[in-house]
């Protein structure tokens, strides 16, 4: 695995720019995840555990390239119209009439925001509603880009359909082999500063906070069910969750190679049987995974909320 510090999505370092400008320095919690597994693919064997652990125990920003960083800043200060705004958070209409005062505001200091970004739900409803606010608000100029697991035909389909889209951010479904080499996979903030954090938008809303899953075994050894609850709570079954790296070190060495491929031996074998045929029928039922009830109350305080 590279060791550059800046091999990473431009959106990354951006993002990371703000907040620090804002003073945002308290600890953030994040989740990895897949939303959906392929059609035909009923189990995700996940590796690379190791690989992650070795690169994050020596991620550090060389002299180079904080030098780089700063060339960056001063062509990020020297394009002050340069700017898109994702707004499908939470509700993206109301974003994009909150958007407006902003986009007032920072016109009378000579700063023009861009574009705003969709990424989420109906794409071609989104953008004519977001075009209708941001006209009837005097931001005609600002347009609108749109991304989400986009492909040719989607595009082609948006298109034909004269959605108000200006432009398109392509990349997951174009730049890989055919029979569904990607996942629809997610890095999500769930936590910041000791508060629980929710995204909400269409079709890709979060369950907040920090999490554990606890697996259920038939008499057998089978897996039975999941269930995915706080961190905090309780619930019958095995634990799946457990901290491997703390302040930036390994809280265990590596374990030989020979051990790990046990390790995904028995758990492939302790798959439900169901699970591990080619051939599935779609009357076959899925394997269960439960929400427990503390998750669902702390999302609906969250939405009452607002946050």
């Amino acid at each position: 695995m590279a060791d550059d510090a800046l091999l990473t999505d431009l959106y990354q370092l951006t993002m990371l720019q703000a907040y620090f400008d804002q003073g945002m320095n308290d600890t953030a919690v994040f989740e990895f995840f897949v939303r959906k597994l392929p059609p035909g693919r009923d189990f995700l064997l996940a590796g690379g555990l190791e690989q992650t652990l070795d690169y994050l125990e020596t991620l550090h920003f060389t002299a180079d390239e904080i030098d780089w960083l700063a060339a960056f800043e001063h062509f990020a200060r020297s394009h002050p119209a340069a700017t898109t705004l994702l707004i499908d958070t939470y509700d993206t209409e109301a974003a994009a009439q909150a958007l407006l005062p902003l986009a007032h505001r920072l016109a009378a200091d000579g700063i023009a925001i861009q574009a705003v970004r969709l990424d989420s739900g109906d794409l071609g409803l989104h953008a004519r509603r977001v075009r209708s606010i941001l006209d009837g608000g005097d931001a005609d100029a600002i347009k609108i880009f749109a991304s989400g697991n986009l492909d040719e035909y989607a595009v082609q389909s948006l298109l034909a359909a004269r959605a108000p889209i200006d432009g398109f951010g392509v990349g997951t479904r174009m730049n890989t082999s055919a029979d569904h080499p990607y996942f629809d996979c997610a890095y999500k903030l769930q936590e910041y500063a000791g508060l629980a954090r929710r995204k909400r938008s269409e079709g890709k809303a979060t369950w907040p906070g920090r999490k554990q899953v606890f697996r259920r075994f038939d008499d057998a050894g089978h897996m039975f069910g999941d269930t995915l609850t706080l961190e905090t709570d309780c619930a019958p079954g095995t634990p799946l969750l457990a901290t491997v790296l703390r302040a930036g070190q390994r809280l265990a060495p590596a374990p030989p190679l020979a051990e790990l491929r046990e390790f995904a031996r028995k758990q492939l074998a302790a798959l439900p049987p169901r699970l591990r045929r080619i051939e599935t029928t779609a009357a076959e039922p899925s394997y269960p995974v439960d929400v427990a009830a503390p998750l669902h109350e702390l999302a609906g305080q969250l939405d009452r909320q607002g946050s």
